[in-house]
């Protein structure tokens, strides 16, 4: 059991990683996207925390979704599974905010610089929200450990769950993957059901 939990694991940090690594390349400077990967690759997540908290990029309002998730991510990496949850939970309402955005608003965007306007979050980064908290949760139901960062003591700090507490892990590690599968559903029927292909 422990075996497949840390290959499972091991998977998700990896497609964590690889998210994280994509992510970087939509916004920001190219010194600060090189900055970022290469402290990501070599693991200091705490490193790139910073950057990413500090760059003049992500500062900007029209990037907030972004940052959001982009700092869950790190935490998410870095095992402070607590501070991830958190922060993809408010990426997630800030998506969900932008996207009741009107449509008139859109329009009007799209005349406007790209550079200027707002990033409302591309399908897949929306479902890595939901992803990523579910396995955050359920990484805390499993090890029976809930952790977050300590920025006083600037370390990783270990509560231990109670039976109760893990069982409500799990349900909201199952609540993700439910309200994961009805956003794919609302964006297939968006889409009518048909595939949709950009040829840029």
């Amino acid at each position: 059991m422990v075996k497949s939990i840390l290959i499972v694991f091991g998977i998700v940090r990896t497609l964590s990683l690889a998210l994280f690594l994509v992510a970087c390349a939509s916004v920001g400077t190219k010194k600060e996207q090189q900055e970022i990967r290469t402290l990501v690759k070599e693991g200091f997540y705490r490193q790139a925390l910073e950057v990413v908290k500090s760059s003049n990029i992500y500062q900007e309002e029209t990037s907030v979704f972004l940052k959001s998730c982009e700092i869950g991510r790190l935490w998410f990496l870095m095992g402070a599974y607590d501070n991830a949850i958190t922060e993809l939970t408010k990426a997630k309402e800030i998506y969900q905010a932008l996207y009741k955005e009107s449509t008139t608003d859109k329009v009007k965007n799209l005349l406007a610089n790209d550079n200027y306007k707002t990033y409302y979050g591309e399908t897949y980064e929306r479902s890595s929200l939901n992803f990523l908290l579910s396995m955050s949760h359920f990484i805390q139901y499993e090890s029976g450990v809930k952790k977050s960062y300590d920025e006083e003591k600037k370390e990783l700090v270990s509560v231990t769950l109670n039976d109760a507490d893990r069982r409500q892990e799990l349900f909201r590690a199952r609540a993700e993957v439910i309200e994961w599968d009805s956003f794919l559903n609302q964006k297939i029927g968006e889409n009518y059901g048909e595939s949709v292909f950009k040829n840029d």
